[in-house]
C-alpha cells in the first residue's frame, strides 16, 4: 500500500510537468528570450561644417525587447586633446569609438537636417553577439583611441572591417568601375572650392589611382553602395537583409553659399596686379620687388608645409606630388636675394632650378601623370613669365637675334 501511494505521487507530478498551464509559462519564457540585431547606420553629408562633407558611418546593435539599443560610433575627436594638432599635422591623429543610445544619435542627425539610412545585416545570432562583445570591449577607456587615417582607417573602414570579420566574410557582385580617388573628393567638396584647392595641394599622384572596391569603403554613402552588392562568402546570401530610411534630409548640401572669390580668380588677381606693376615699374621702382618678394615668401611657406606633409608625415597620397615642385622652399633665399646686385649669380642659379621644377610638373600633368588643383596653370604661367624677366633669359634671345 505504500509502494502505491508513492507510485500515485510521482505520476501526479509527472502529469502536472505536462500539463497545459505549465506548457503556456515555458512558452511565455522563451518569447522574454530577446533576439539582436545589427545594422550599419549611414549619416548624409552635410556643409555645416568641413569635416561632415564626407558623411559618417556607425553600427548598431539592439533587442527585439527594446531594453538595449546602441550605436558604435569610430568618428570621435578633440582638439582639446593633448598635441592633437601637431599629431594631425604628423598624420597620426588619435580618434576614438564612442557608444550612444540610439534615440540620442538619431536626434542630432535630425537636428542637423541629415539623413539616416539603415541597413540591417544579415548575420546570425552568434555573430552578432561576438561583434557586440567586442564592441562594448573596444569602447573601454583602455582599447578606445586609435590612429586615423584619412583613406585607409577612420568611421567608414572600422564598421566594414568588422562586418567582414564577424560575417566570416563578404563579396561585392555586380558593382561598376570605381572613379579616382581625386574625383570622388572633388565630387564630395563640390561646394566650397577652397577647401577642395587646399585639399589638392598635398594630395600627389596616387590620388590619381582608380580606387578598388576595398579602397572605396573610406566613404560612408560609398560603403552603404557596396553593401547593397555584398553577399556573404559563406553561403552567397545577401548581407542586408533590409533597408530603410530612418531619417530624411531637411538640409541638402548647396544650401550653404561659396566664396565668390574663387582660387581660379585669385590667381588671375595675382597675375593682374602683377603685370600693372611691370607698366608702373619706371614710375614706383621697388613695388614690384616688393610684390615680388611677398610671392615669393607665399610660394616658399607652401613649399614648406608640401615638402613637410610629402616626406616626414604619415599623411597617405602625399608623395610623389608635383606641386612640390612649383611650391619649394628655394623660394624663400630668392625673396631675399632678388634685392641685392651682388647675388645676381646666385639669383641665376635659382631661377633656373626653380624653372627646371616648374618644366617637370608640367611635363608631368600634360602626359596625365597628375592631375593639379584650379588655377595652377595661371601661375605656370606667371613664374615662367617672372623667371623670363629677370632670369637674363630675354636680354639673351635679343642679343642673338641682333
Amino acid at each position: 500500500m505504500k509502494h502505491l501511494r508513492t507510485l500515485l505521487i510521482l505520476l501526479s507530478l509527472s502529469l502536472s510537468s505536462y500539463s497545459p498551464w505549465a506548457t503556456k509559462v515555458w512558452a511565455q519564457e522563451s518569447i522574454d528570450i530577446p533576439e539582436y540585431k545589427a545594422a550599419l547606420l549611414t549619416c548624409g553629408p552635410s556643409d555645416l561644417e568641413t569635416f561632415m562633407l564626407y558623411g559618417h558611418t556607425a553600427i548598431r546593435i539592439w533587442d527585439t525587447n527594446g531594453e538595449e539599443d546602441y550605436v558604435f560610433n569610430y568618428g570621435l575627436f578633440s582638439f582639446d586633446q593633448p598635441n592633437f594638432l601637431m599629431n594631425f599635422a604628423l598624420g597620426k591623429p588619435l580618434y576614438a569609438l564612442g557608444i550612444s543610445p540610439m534615440s540620442d544619435f538619431i536626434d542630432a542627425y535630425r537636428y542637423e537636417g541629415r539623413s539616416v539610412s539603415q541597413q540591417v545585416l544579415n548575420l546570425s545570432q552568434s555573430e552578432i553577439k561576438e561583434m557586440y562583445d567586442f564592441l562594448r570591449w573596444n569602447a573601454l577607456p583602455e582599447n578606445r583611441d586609435y590612429i586615423y587615417n584619412f583613406y585607409f582607417d577612420n568611421c567608414s573602414t572600422k564598421p566594414r572591417d568588422l562586418i567582414e570579420q564577424f560575417s566570416k566574410g563578404m563579396k561585392i557582385v555586380g558593382m561598376e568601375e570605381m572613379p579616382t580617388f581625386r574625383s570622388i573628393l572633388r565630387h564630395y567638396t563640390r561646394t566650397d572650392r577652397w577647401y577642395t584647392f587646399l585639399c589638392e595641394l598635398p594630395l600627389g599622384a596616387q590620388t590619381d589611382k582608380v580606387m578598388s572596391l576595398s579602397e572605396a569603403a573610406f566613404l560612408p554613402l560609398m560603403l552603404e553602395k557596396e553593401l547593397d552588392h555584398a553577399v556573404r562568402s559563406d553561403n552567397n546570401e545577401p548581407l542586408v537583409r533590409a533597408k530603410t530610411v530612418l531619417v530624411q534630409e531637411t538640409r541638402p548640401v548647396g544650401t550653404k553659399k561659396d566664396s565668390p572669390i574663387t582660387p581660379t580668380t585669385m590667381i588671375i588677381g595675382i597675375l593682374l596686379v602683377y603685370a600693372l606693376l611691370v607698366m608702373l615699374k619706371p614710375r614706383i621702382p621697388h613695388a614690384l620687388s616688393v610684390y615680388r618678394s611677398l610671392l615669393f615668401i607665399t610660394i616658399s611657406v607652401c613649399g614648406i608645409i608640401l615638402w613637410f606633409l610629402g616626406l616626414i608625415s604619415h599623411h597617405p597620397h602625399t608623395f610623389p606630388n608635383l606641386n612640390m615642385l612649383l611650391f619649394t622652399p628655394l623660394y624663400l633665399p630668392l625673396a631675399i636675394t632678388i634685392w641685392f646686385s651682388q647675388c645676381k649669380r646666385i639669383n641665376n642659379w635659382l631661377y633656373f632650378i626653380n624653372f627646371v621644377g616648374v618644366f617637370l610638373c608640367a611635363v608631368g600633368v600634360i602626359f596625365g601623370y597628375q592631375t593639379l588643383p584650379e588655377g595652377m596653370t595661371i601661375l605656370f604661367g606667371l613664374i615662367c613669365v617672372d623667371h623670363a624677366l629677370y632670369s637674363g633669359v630675354l636680354n639673351y634671345i635679343k642679343s642673338k637675334r641682333q
